[in-house]
Order: C-alpha cells, then sequence, then structure tokens
C-alpha cells in the first residue's frame, strides 16, 4: 500500500459512487500533506495514527455534509482534491 495507491483508490471509489449515484465524502484530504503522508501534526506517533483533534475535522466534514444533504445541496466531487488542504500545507 502507496500513498499513490491510495489516492488512485479514492478516485476510483469516487467515480463509482459518482456512477451509481452514492454520497462520497472526503475525510482524507484535509489531513494529507503533498506527499500525501498524513501530517505529523495530526498523528499520536509521526506517522500513522490519528489523534483526537483529526477527528474533530472529521466530525466538521461530515456536519457539513449533514447540512448540504439535508437542504438538498449536496454534490459530490467530481474527481478528488489535490493531496494539500490549504490550511496545512507544511508538516
Amino acid at each position: 500500500i502507496t500513498n499513490e495507491n491510495i489516492r488512485k483508490y479514492n478516485n476510483m471509489v469516487l467515480e463509482y459512487c459518482n456512477e451509481v449515484g452514492i454520497d462520497f465524502i472526503d475525510v482524507s484530504t484535509c489531513l494529507t500533506t503533498y506527499g500525501g503522508n498524513l501530517v505529523k501534526a495530526y498523528t499520536t506517533d509521526g506517522s500513522y495514527h490519528i489523534q483526537k483533534r483529526a477527528y474533530d475535522l472529521w466530525v466538521d466534514i461530515l456536519r457539513d455534509y449533514a447540512r448540504a444533504k439535508t437542504e438538498g445541496t449536496w454534490e459530490n466531487l467530481s474527481e478528488m482534491p489535490p493531496l494539500v488542504h490549504p490550511d496545512l500545507e507544511k508538516e
């Protein structure tokens, strides 16, 4: 498993969801660096395991999804965004 393979997999899942009408919620991009690694500030071990404040980001994303879904404004991404969140460009 590599970061590139995970990105390819996410793109395939997103494509499938778009083809069959399943909602896709991207909770990974906000935690990644240019190389697709977890931002170290959001890990418990500096590499792989996310800490509580990373889950807080997920909660925000899921709340935004629930709000948009309730309002009828939810749309899936057309493709996965670049491997960096604007607020988290540096590890």
